[in-house]
Formats: structure tokens, C-alpha cells, sequence
């Protein structure tokens, strides 16, 4: 019984190898920015401290680009995972301003039923 075998590796077609390669390199990245662009959402609208309002403010004049560059990313990682990627939860809207800035808008929630006195 041989303990290292003799038998030699396969040969790895050079392109192959480099296709593989690059596959492994693009799938990465592509898990690294769905897992960034998770993080800055889940930290932008659960955040224990600050309301969305205010995050957005504090990206002052520069908010109108987080939210066209973060859309824009969520439709790149939808298409090519075929997942769809929500930055916006349901019922928020936003508003981009003249000057940059962005003026969210939170969902209007209906107040609660009383039941009648019987």
C-alpha cells in the first residue's frame, strides 16, 4: 500500500484554469458587495440609535448619490443573482432635494380600531 500516490495530477488546460480563476475571483467580489450593501442598509434603517431621517441627514448634500449608487447596486445584484434586493422597506418613500439632500418619508400606519362600547 503506497502512502503517496504515484500516479501524476491531472493537466489543467492553461485556460481552464485562468476561466476558473477569474469565476471564483467575480463570484467573491460579487458576495462581498451583497453582504456590504446588506450591512449599510440593515445599519441605515434598524439602526438602535439614529432614525433613518437622521442618517440620511447626516449624509447631508451626498444623500441623493447614496441612494442612486445604492439602487443602482441592488438592481446590479438582483439581475445577476436573480434575487431581488430591497433598499427601501415597503411604504417608505423618498424625496431627492434640489440641493442633494434627501427627505424620507415613513409609512403612514392606519391608527388602531377601537371596537365599539357594547
Amino acid at each position: 500500500m503506497a502512502i503517496i500516490s504515484s500516479t501524476p495530477p491531472p493537466v489543467i488546460d492553461p485556460k481552464v484554469q485562468l476561466v476558473t480563476g477569474w469565476t471564483q475571483k467575480i463570484n467573491t467580489k460579487i458576495t462581498e458587495l451583497n453582504t456590504l450593501l446588506g450591512a449599510a442598509t440593515n445599519d441605515f434603517w434598524n439602526n438602535p440609535i439614529y432614525t433613518p431621517q437622521v442618517m440620511a441627514a447626516a449624509w447631508g448634500t451626498n444623500g441623493a448619490d447614496l441612494f442612486r449608487i445604492s439602487g443602482l447596486t441592488a438592481a446590479y445584484i438582483a439581475a445577476v443573482t436573480g434575487k431581488p434586493r430591497l433598499i427601501l422597506p415597503p411604504g417608505w418613500t423618498f424625496v431627492v432635494n434640489a440641493d442633494g439632500t434627501v427627505t424620507l418619508t415613513p409609512p403612514v400606519v392606519a391608527p388602531p380600531v377601537t371596537p365599539p362600547a357594547t
